[in-house]
């Protein structure tokens, strides 16, 4: 195995395949948050938690934002710009994917996604998933999208974008 370092991060070659590492590794990290979203509703039930918690929902805006940065990746982004331009913004991040054809590229139809990150956008981007606050606490977050479908789309989403990483790549 041939490695090398590239405008485009580590490249890497084995015999003939050549495999740009940067989105493949924002790819596979989207879908170990996505993975550890998806284990917290079992976890918090089998301890007794009956409370709202916005850590899946936190998890779930993480991966799709290194996983959307996944794909922006193969689609010639730098990693500096995507940083610097788009941050933590899962909005300005869909809407780039849009321009660049994700819709086609992952084969993914879902009315209301856009809608549903909008809302949630809006605590994830401000960091309000990550700093208690009693209120939503107790009476959760009333304009989050339903969390069944937003798991649902946020998976189907990673997946698709993994599988798109490792073929473009």
């Amino acid at each position: 195995m041939a490695e090398r370092l590239s405008d485009e991060g580590v490249v890497a070659q084995v015999g003939t395949a050549t495999v740009h590492m940067k989105p493949v590794g924002f790819a596979l990290y989207a879908d170990e948050f996505l993975l550890a979203g998806l284990s917290i509703p079992d976890q918090s039930r089998a301890r007794g938690n009956t409370t709202f918690t916005p850590v899946p929902y936190y998890l779930f805006c993480r991966a799709l934002e290194l996983a959307l940065k996944a794909f922006l990746l193969t689609k010639g982004e730098s990693l500096d710009s995507l940083k610097k331009k788009y941050r933590h913004d899962l909005v300005k991040l869909w809407r780039k994917a849009q321009l660049y054809g994700i819709l086609e590229a992952i084969d993914f139809r879902s009315p209301g996604f856009e809608n549903h990150i909008v809302s949630a956008n809006k605590y994830y981007k401000g960091k309000t998933f990550e700093y208690f606050d009693f209120r939503r606490w107790a009476h959760g977050y009333e304009d989050l999208p339903p969390f069944e479908c937003f798991r649902d789309e946020v998976n189907k989403v990673v997946v698709q974008i993994k599988k798109h990483c490792f073929a473009v790549s």
